[in-house]
């Protein structure tokens, strides 16, 4: 009877694995990307381990505060002063009734995953840090990656310099529709969260005065990746666990000097040639 038990959990498990991972590539996730630590940080944990630098099964952090949804996090805090970005444009910041469309403190600037992920994107805490058992201080910081990425990826505090989070994309896009703002046929320059992700645009059929006819055929769609369902966070953009979602072209010129068969993808849901992951939510 427990040979039977075991073989049908292991089979249920096998499914719901088989259920996650369905549409994806072969040969993505953590291991080999940016976000292996192992890879990118000599010494990075005396055991190998990958995973580690950002979950543990026991023995987690509870210093990210009660609504960060922290997954069993093995990584401190970022210590950084966060100012949001701040839109500029009366269209953007108040409707008619005072509701207010964008940040107005750092903390409510990073709801959701953006506030994970600022552990380490904010510059302030090393990268290779983690753990309570076995713990390593680590001593790496974003800023210090090599080949560059990490500079790039070193946000630090001020995201003024950064695309806007902790916003609600569903009614930013509500009410700039109600403002009459031109663009597609309902009148906004944002897209139906029920759309899917770009995958092509078509730039040479266009009729002047008309905006970019693009396709999504992918699997994934905006409202899916929007925190509670209309929250813009970092991991609306980015998947950190799986870093072909879109294989990216290869540059042309290859200005970088990448010596591999395709660009990085920065764990992007869509490429980024023709800006096909801004026109995944931008209208233009």
């Amino acid at each position: 009877m427990k040979k039977i038990l075991v073989g049908v959990v292991a089979l249920g498990s096998m499914t719901v694995a088989g259920v996650a991972m369905a549409g994806l590539p072969a040969a993505t996730g953590v291991n080999g990307s940016l976000h292996d630590m192992t890879k990118v940080v000599t010494n990075a944990d005396s055991m190998g381990r990958v995973c580690v630098f950002c979950h543990t099964p026991h023995n987690a952090q509870s210093n990210l505060g009660a609504t960060s949804n922290a997954p069993l996090w093995n990584h401190d805090a970022g210590t950084a002063v966060y100012t949001p970005y701040q839109w500029v444009t009366p269209l953007n910041q108040q409707d008619a009734a005072g509701n207010t469309f964008q940040p107005q403190t750092g903390d409510e600037a990073l709801q959701g995953p953006s506030r994970l992920c600022m552990t380490c994107h904010d510059g302030t805490i090393a990268v290779d840090q983690h753990g309570k058992a076995r713990e390593q201080v680590g001593t790496t910081l974003m800023g210090a990656i090599g080949g560059g990425e990490g500079a790039r990826a070193d946000l630090g505090g001020d995201l003024t310099k950064t695309h806007p989070i902790g916003f609600d994309y569903v009614a930013i896009r509500t009410h700039r529709n109600a403002a009459a703002v031109v663009g597609d046929a309902t009148g906004t320059e944002i897209v139906d969260p029920e759309q899917k992700f770009a995958t092509a645009v078509d730039t040479t059929g266009t009729v002047g005065g008309t905006y970019n006819v693009v396709t999504r055929a992918g699997n994934k769609k905006i409202k899916d990746v929007l925190f509670q369902g209309n929250i813009m966070t970092c991991a609306s953009c980015h998947e950190v666990h799986n870093k072909e979602n879109a294989v990216q072209d290869n540059y042309s010129p290859n200005s970088l000097g990448l010596d591999t068969a395709k660009a990085p993808n920065y764990f992007l849901y869509a490429k980024e040639t023709d800006s096909l992951i801004c026109l995944s939510c931008h209208i233009k």
